[in-house]
Parts: structure tokens; sequence; C-alpha cells
């Protein structure tokens, strides 16, 4: 009997900790896309954009401030970018584009996250030689921040999921 008490005890333990592990993983929900505003800095000035990622192959980036880029726009697609500003345009290849730019940052952040796992509200992973961690609210699972080695690179804000099927 003693030896049915424990083996049942040691089940009933092994449970409890497979269901506090499945309290602490969460996966990202399924979507095609998604919506939000960006904010960084760079060499002490703030940038803002506003970006909507339409499937795993279309992202269009447009800058809100400082005013000297307000309206540009970054369009990326199967592996190329276009920078519109007023009527001049100019297309060169994504992977031309260092590894921090914001346009890269958002591209990475949405081919990687697709079906990651989420631990303590933040899912990292490694890309070229370079640790990214991706900060998620917890209850909503959007996105918060973007660490690249350690350092904020990206603030997400009004982010929303675009799921289904897309324009």
């Amino acid at each position: 009997m003693k030896k049915f008490l424990c083996a049942f005890l040691c089940i009933l333990l092994l449970a409890g900790c497979t269901d506090e592990k499945i309290k602490e993983e969460k996966t990202v929900p399924d979507f095609s896309g998604f919506v939000t505003d960006v904010s960084t800095t760079v060499n002490g000035i703030e940038i803002s954009a506003s970006a909507k990622y339409h499937s795993f192959d279309s992202l269009v980036l447009e800058f809100t401030s400082p005013e000297t880029v307000n309206g540009t726009k970054i369009i990326c697609k199967d592996g190329e970018c276009e920078i519109v500003y007023n009527e001049l345009s100019f297309t060169f290849s994504e992977d031309k584009l260092p590894f921090n730019m914001l346009c890269v940052c958002l591209d990475s952040c949405a081919v990687n996250v697709r079906t990651a796992k989420i631990y303590n509200g933040c899912c990292t992973y490694s890309s070229n030689g370079h640790i990214y961690d991706l900060y998620v609210d917890e209850d909503t699972l959007s996105f918060k921040s973007l660490d690249i080695d350690g350092e904020t690179v990206l603030i997400f804000e009004n982010f929303e999921y675009i799921s289904g099927q897309t324009e």
C-alpha cells in the first residue's frame, strides 16, 4: 500500500509540474500579419512610423516623424525594398540593409514569431549572430518591444494581429 501511495503521489507531483509548464508557455496566435505603430531612437533622434505587415512577404512602413521624413514609405516584398519619398523612389535588396534597421527588425519579428513559443512574456530567437528578444503582452499576446543583443531597438504601440485573408 505504501508503494502504491508513493507512486500515486509521484504521478500527482509530475502532473502538477506539467500543468505549471503549460501556464508559462504560450503560442502566438495564427496570423497573416499585423498593424502597429513603432518608435525608436537613432543617434538621439526619435523616429516613429506606422507599419502594416500584409503577409509573410510584404511590409509597408510609413514614417510619421521627424517631420523631415514624414510620409516616406519603405515597401518590402519578396526580398526587395522600395523607398518612396514624394515622387522619388528606388529599389534595393533587403539583404543589403543593416540587421537593426526598422524594416528588417519588423520583418524578422513577423517571420520568426509565427510559430514561436512565448516564455514569461518573451520570445527569443537568433539571426545572423544576434540575439533578438521580442517582448509580448501576456494577456493579449501583442508585441511590446524588441531588444537586439540586450538593447531595446523598437517600441510597439497600438498592435493588432491581422488574421485570415488579407487584401
